[in-house]
Formats: structure tokens, C-alpha cells, sequence
């Protein structure tokens, strides 16, 4: 992710290769919308594998981070 500041996932690569790229983005960035900037991520691991990635983001109101988004990963494809 560099330093372009703005969250991506992006699958590479097939088969036994496929490996999920994720870039939470920036974290320091202060957002004009909750999700959209100071968000990391937490990842659930499950059989010693990526099962989901738990997106949290700054809300300025509740002055602390929150969860924003959940996607499970089914990293078999």
C-alpha cells in the first residue's frame, strides 16, 4: 500500500499461490466520513488461515474507533 492512504484488497497469483493483499489505509488521516480514513484492520484466523477481516475506523462523535465492516475470506478459491 505505499503511501497512497487508501484502502484496497486485491487477490494475486492462483491456485495454491492466491495470496489477498490488504491495505487498511491510513491511519492518521482524520475522516469526513467513518470508514473513509483512520481505519485498521483485524484479522480472524481459523485453522491457520485468513477467515476474516474486521475493518474499525475513527468516529470523531464517539471518540474512539468502531467497527465498520466485516468481510469473511474463503482464501480455498
Amino acid at each position: 500500500c505505499g503511501h497512497t492512504h487508501r484502502a484496497f484488497r486485491r487477490w494475486v497469483g492462483e491456485g495454491a499461490r492466491r495470496l489477498l493483499v490488504s491495505c487498511a489505509g491510513s491511519t492518521t488521516k482524520r475522516p469526513k466520513t467513518l470508514g473513509a480514513a483512520a481505519t485498521y484492520e483485524r484479522y480472524s484466523i481459523e485453522g491457520g488461515r485468513l477467515a476474516g477481516i474486521e475493518t474499525r475506523g475513527w468516529d470523531p462523535a464517539a471518540n474512539r474507533f468502531v467497527p465498520v465492516g466485516r468481510e469473511e475470506i474463503d482464501t480455498r478459491q
